[in-house]
């Protein structure tokens, strides 16, 4: 667990991913177009290695000011930890890191429930939001307008994704593991 974790204070959405369809920058770029004229203070960074030239497009096309698509960056924690809000706008996700790395960096998660993963790590209401339908980019925006205009709300959210990022730390896990193989070991001797 680091122990560097955001303020939640920066007036700064993030995502990151790689540049590829799956991850739904698409979606989130139109989900932003409904917030930024609301929220003109506000940033969203979208961090990804690949080919950005249809996001960067999409960026002019629907003329949005605070959007960018930054590239990758060799430090996610700091990215994080100078951010308020994590958003993964995936249309599909296997176990996403990049939320249990916002989760360590105490940023309150916005997520759709996509197939296989968000919901696992998201308690919807405790440490972030999980909206039901992937490309519901109203149901998105409202989340989003939610943590933007309640910075106590952003805290508390962010203050209990640290907390339950403990559960995915390498020594939590490892002795999740040396416990079980003890339980089996043990079993197998008394039998």
């Amino acid at each position: 667990m680091t122990n560097k974790v955001s303020d939640c204070q920066s007036k700064v959405i993030v995502a990151i991913g790689r540049m590829d369809k799956q991850k739904g920058f698409d979606i989130l770029l139109n989900c932003w177009k409904l917030l930024e004229d609301r929220y003109p203070e506000w940033q969203l960074k979208i961090y990804g290695g690949g080919d950005s030239s249809i996001y960067e497009k999409q960026i002019s096309d629907l003329q949005l000011n605070h959007a960018s698509i930054l590239g990758r960056t060799n430090d996610v924690q700091s990215v994080l930890c100078e951010s308020s809000i994590y958003v993964l706008s995936s249309r599909y996700e296997g176990f996403s890191l990049t939320i249990c790395e916002a989760m360590n960096c105490g940023l309150p998660i916005v997520s759709f429930d996509c197939p296989s993963g968000p919901a696992e790590l998201v308690a919807d209401g405790v440490n972030g939001y999980i909206v039901s339908k992937v490309g519901d980019i109203e149901s998105m925006a409202k989340c989003i307008s939610n943590l933007i205009e309640n910075e106590h709300l952003r805290k508390e959210f962010g203050n209990n994704s640290h907390q339950l990022s403990e559960k995915y730390q390498l020594d939590y896990v490892m002795n999740k593991w040396t416990s079980l193989f003890n339980q089996l070991a043990k079993s197998k001797i008394q039998h």
